[in-house]
């Protein structure tokens, strides 16, 4: 008798299961993101370039120091290279803080993450040629795109 009850109650389940299953809306996937066909920021006196969606903006800014150039969409976030930044405004305010190493490219780099609500920043120091580097990532995750942060992964160093 046991066995019956058991075995009604795990059909009962299952079809419940299976209408949610069947009635829930499709969610809508954003197209395929091909970095390949984006724009190409290239320092030649730095040597080191990154792909950005073309519908960012570029900025670029020269110091005595270094340089520091900013790929920028909107208010929602952005991607930041700074070559020998005279200073850093590390996790100020944040609520979260977590420290790795990260390889890109063949590039090792110190990885801190900071959160601020919904707003991360990835910042990401390593030396090269002599030259200290910072790449900021700010990213807002309500966005949902996920560009920011996929410019990273066409950060490399070229031939100076």
């Amino acid at each position: 008798m046991n066995r019956f009850i058991n075995l009604l109650i795990a059909i009962g389940v299952l079809g419940i299961f299976a209408s949610l299953v069947i009635d829930a809306p499709q969610r809508l996937v954003p197209p395929s993101v091909d970095p390949t066909t984006w724009p190409i920021y290239q320092n030649k006196e730095y040597g080191f370039e990154f792909r950005y969606p073309d519908d960012f903006s570029l900025q670029k800014k020269l110091d005595m120091a270094g340089i520091m150039v900013t790929a920028r969409f909107d208010t929602i976030g952005s991607f930041t290279v700074n070559v020998n930044p005279k200073n850093s405004w590390l996790c100020e305010g944040s609520t979260d803080f977590i420290a790795s190493t990260k390889v890109v490219n063949d590039i090792k780099m110190n990885h801190i993450i900071c959160r601020q609500g919904y707003i991360r920043t990835d910042y990401y120091r390593f030396q090269h040629m002599g030259n200290d580097f910072e790449i900021t990532v700010v990213d807002d995750e309500r966005d949902g795109i996920g560009r920011i942060p996929l410019i990273l992964s066409t950060f490399r160093f070229t031939e100076r």
